[in-house]
């Protein structure tokens, strides 16, 4: 009965490991996955960012192009 039992206690044993080291696996990963999202997030407002900024260039150039036109037939 002893050597069934101590069988066993190891069994439990190495079972309890394996579920340590799955458990840890999941949270290394999760940690690696909230690093990558923190990151395309920070990705994602820096194209935002520059979208508006190269908006702004784009009508700041309209502008230019009609106060030009303006002065060429002389509306101005």
């Amino acid at each position: 009965m002893a050597i069934h039992t101590s069988r066993l206690d190891a069994t439990v044993k190495l079972l309890k490991e394996d579920v340590d080291q799955v458990r840890q696996e999941f949270r290394d990963f999760r940690d690696v996955l909230r690093t990558d999202i923190r990151e395309l997030r920070g990705a994602q407002l820096t194209g935002i960012r520059e979208l508006r900024f190269e908006i702004r260039l784009m009508w700041a150039g309209f502008f230019g192009l009609g106060t030009l036109m303006a002065k060429g037939f002389h509306w101005i």
